[in-house]
């Protein structure tokens, strides 16, 4: 009854080639990109879908379009957006990689370190739902589930600490971090090589949600720093082994 959809479109295609040349340096910040008709050519699609791949990367902040002069790169790193990350690992080598992710981690754990500062001025949440959200996780690990699979249920755990805040600013700013996260198999895996202490910790964060203080503050802060610290750890041995 159905056909099969196909998994990208030309549009997808071209605009990935054009956003990799920008993440690679191939074409610079301030460089002018070649007439539509020049791009078409080159890709082999129509200027139709040309036209689209361009109009989504300006979209994503990384073109320009200046009326009567065609599509100027910007930037990426002053008006780019989380999204990007996965493919400027692509484009990065080992040591440049091992940085963006330990950057991400970083970033990741500023955020909730917000979210917890939140939760302790509240003085305490309801932790039913962080409380189911960690029993899933914690049976997807008792499956013996895969990395991307103890991902996915981790991130349902971090949305209903977020909640947990009533904060929407929350939420939003760390959606991105989530889903990159989610798209990077090499980095899951580092993260959940021991699913068992990610459930732990969350067991330990509860029991705080219930009463926060800012003494238990300092420790979660601290436990986050030394997970990351063993994140990055295996994840810059798995590059190294490549």
């Amino acid at each position: 009854m159905f056909t099969p959809i196909a998994r990208d479109s030309a549009v997808d295609r071209c605009a990935r080639a054009i956003r990799q040349a920008i993440l690679a340096g191939d074409v610079r910040p301030g460089e002018c990109l070649p007439a539509e008709r020049k791009l078409s050519e080159s890709f082999g699609v129509t200027r139709v879908t040309v036209r689209g791949a361009l109009a989504r990367l300006a979209a994503a902040g990384l073109l320009e379009v200046r009326q009567g002069s065609g599509h100027w790169v910007r930037d990426y790193r002053t008006s780019g957006g989380p999204g990007l990350i996965v493919e400027l690992l692509e484009t990065s080598d080992a040591a440049a990689r091992i940085k963006v992710v330990r950057d991400l981690l970083r970033m990741r754990r500023a955020l909730a370190g917000a979210v917890l500062e939140c939760l302790l001025e509240l003085g305490g949440v309801d932790t039913s739902l962080l409380a189911r959200c960690v029993d899933e996780l914690e049976a997807v690990a008792q499956l013996g589930g895969s990395s991307q699979a103890l991902a996915a249920a981790d991130v349902t755990v971090v949305a209903a600490i977020v909640q947990a805040t009533g904060s929407a600013a929350m939420g939003l700013c760390m959606n991105p971090i989530s889903q990159v996260v989610l798209a990077m198999p090499a980095l899951c895996e580092a993260m959940y090589r021991q699913p068992a202490s990610n459930v732990a910790g969350y067991r330990a964060l509860i029991t705080w949600c219930g009463a926060p203080d800012a003494a238990g503050l300092r420790v979660m802060l601290q436990m986050l720093a030394t997970r990351d610290a063993q994140t990055l750890s295996l994840f810059r041995g798995a590059v190294a082994s490549c």
